[in-house]
């Protein structure tokens, strides 16, 4: 019996052996050129899927295939021996879409039961992210605010300097006029760090307990931070700063320019 088995066991992987050697495998990637130097780098370049290539026989009577780029820009197929071409199918990529390398989009490769590679990148709009501007709302290096427009007058300018004129309400204010608040639709009993999306406090704090906050560094930040919030959300203040570049300066952790802000008005207008 153990005769047979070895037998059955050698005759199996010299099956596998003849199968293997008599067929062409390809793989590859599809890459986005996204630092636009022509060269495959896949630490840089993203990974395309559901890109579709398209293998066909240069003999009638090999057969065609066709793969598909997982969620890695990776695709994979076997075919038996035989002489094919390699198409990037562009019908499934963006209309915009340029072939960057190879230089043509069929490659043709011979019958020799090999492993070949064929990689292939791209450039698209979709390889690149919008370069930065003053508008996008994202305050970005070297703008002191960002509220979504070029609008001036509303307290950030078209050019993304803070407008100092306008309204603010101290931490005092809002400390010791809670029932004011509900205007902005923020509560005494939100979590800070959740509201601002940072993670400052263990363990976690209210914006009630945040504007109460005395001292330097963190709680500085809360307690001007949540003025500032509450400024730049209530209808009745003129507040220099949107409630995007509020959330912002409290994420990086500089709220001097809320501070002053924070002192812009003699009475609150919320008071009214």
């Amino acid at each position: 019996m153990r005769t047979l088995i070895t037998a059955l066991s050698v005759a199996i992987a010299m099956i596998l052996c003849v199968n293997v050697a008599s067929a062409n495998h390809f793989q590859g990637n599809v890459y986005c050129d996204v630092d636009m130097d022509g060269a495959i780098d896949p630490q840089v370049d993203l990974a395309l899927s559901g890109v579709g290539v398209d293998v066909l026989a240069q003999d009638a009577g090999d057969p065609d295939a066709r793969a598909t780029t997982d969620v890695n820009g990776y695709y994979a197929v076997a075919l038996p021996w035989g002489a094919y071409t390699l198409y990037l199918d562009f019908n499934t990529l963006p209309l915009d879409a340029v072939l960057v390398y190879p230089a043509s989009n069929g490659v043709s490769f011979p019958g020799s039961g090999e492993l070949f590679t064929q990689d292939w990148l791209i450039d698209s709009e979709i390889c690149h992210e919008p370069e930065p501007y003053c508008g996008d709302g994202i305050l970005d290096p070297g703008e002191e605010c960002d509220d979504g427009n070029d609008i001036d007058g509303d307290g950030c300018s078209a050019n993304c300097t803070v407008e100092t004129s306008g309204d603010g309400c101290t931490p005092g204010y809002w400390k010791n006029h809670m029932d004011k608040w509900g205007p902005t639709g923020l509560s005494t009993d939100d979590d800070f760090d959740a509201t601002f999306g940072t993670d400052y406090f263990d363990p976690d704090i209210t914006l009630g307990e945040a504007v109460w906050a005395r001292g330097g560094g963190v709680k500085k930040i809360a307690r001007h931070g949540t003025s500032a919030l509450l400024n730049a959300s209530h209808p009745a203040v003129l507040y220099p700063a949107g409630i995007a570049d509020v959330i912002a300066a409290v994420q990086n952790g500089d709220v001097n320019a809320l501070v002053d802000f924070n002192e812009l008005s003699d009475e609150c207008p919320a008071n009214d």
